[in-house]
């Protein structure tokens, strides 16, 4: 079964080529430009959201509080955070993400992390 992520960035460049990536690498994705659009789709969405990829820095909402209110509402959905700041990757390591991503990324260690990520959750 294939995989569904929900990639949250509000730059739509970033948004356009992880897209691409991440369809590429197989998955079915799900996109939105803020965490409050985050959470509207998925909760009105058919599809079940396996990882949850969003941007730590966005502004109204920023990442560690949507991944905070992703999991409490879909307890379990893996959390990979991305930032193109390298300050980020300190808060990242220790917020509420089981990986952590620098922007840019090639599609080798996009594909790398969400392996890891995916290695750990319970087979559908």
């Amino acid at each position: 079964m294939r995989k569904t992520i929900l990639l949250v960035d509000d730059q739509a460049d970033v948004r356009r080529i992880l897209e691409r990536m991440l369809g590429a690498l197989g998955y079915v994705v799900m996109t939105a430009a803020s965490g409050h659009d985050a959470l509207a789709l998925a909760t009105g969405g058919t599809e079940a959201v396996d990882v949850l990829l969003t941007d730590l820095e966005m502004p109204g909402m920023d990442g560690r509080e949507l991944a905070r209110a992703f999991q409490a509402q879909y307890p379990g959905v893996a959390v990979l955070f991305l930032s193109g700041e390298l300050a980020d990757e300190r808060d990242g390591r220790d917020a509420d993400a089981d990986q952590f991503l620098m922007k840019p990324c090639t599609m080798n260690e996009l594909s790398a992390s969400l392996a890891r990520l995916l290695d750990g959750l319970p087979r559908s």
